[in-house]
């Protein structure tokens, strides 16, 4: 199978785990779907998930676009590692997220502040398996289209975590937002969490 279609096929089953099965377990957990990017609010907020969003399907639309006789090297392998590595981080976080899992912000609901699991050392352990997922997509698919994509997918991760939901946390949680700020890092681990323990 050439890397181009395996990407494309990794692509699909992140999209049906990540966020179709997690909708529906988030439905039957809560009675709600955990979207509410459509309530944000603010040009930051909108600009960011315009980035995110435009730059993943950017991903997928530059690996649908791509020349299928690719072959494989060691850069294409470890671009399908990056994919199985983010798509499992993914959903690792999803799971200790449980009832506070959202895609957006919606400064009305109040969700518990996440501290355990993955979310021990790193606050955004869901935007990390993402990155991680289209940076393999990249590295397997290497055209221009992936590589705009994933550039445009980072900016909007960033933009969302510091712009749009850290304040809101901070807001929401206070002291012990803080707190956990200061032991963990924003999407990998950081050394005061680790001189921490």
């Amino acid at each position: 199978m050439e890397p181009a279609v395996l990407t494309l096929l990794l692509q699909a089953l992140f999209v049906l785990l990540a966020f179709a099965w997690r909708t529906v377990a988030q439905l039957r957990e809560t009675g709600g779907t955990g979207f509410v990017a459509h309530r944000e609010r603010g040009l930051q907020a909108k600009a960011a998930g315009l980035a995110l969003t435009g730059g993943l399907l950017a991903v997928v639309v530059g690996t649908a676009l791509a020349d299928t006789r690719g072959r494989w090297d060691a850069v294409a392998v470890l671009g399908v590692a990056a994919m199985l590595a983010g798509l499992l981080v993914t959903l690792i976080a999803q799971r200790a997220m449980g009832a506070s899992w959202r895609i957006g912000v919606d400064t009305e609901e109040r969700t518990e502040l996440v501290t355990v699991g993955l979310f021990g050392r790193v606050r955004n352990p869901i935007f990390t398996g993402m990155l991680l997922f289209a940076a393999g997509s990249a590295l397997t698919v290497p055209t221009v289209v992936t590589a705009l994509g994933l550039v445009a997918a980072l900016a909007g991760i960033v933009a969302q975590a510091q712009l749009v939901e850290e304040p809101h946390l901070r807001r929401l949680h206070g002291p012990a937002y803080d707190g956990y700020v200061a032991r963990t890092g924003r999407f990998l681990p950081s050394r005061a969490g680790v001189a921490h323990e």
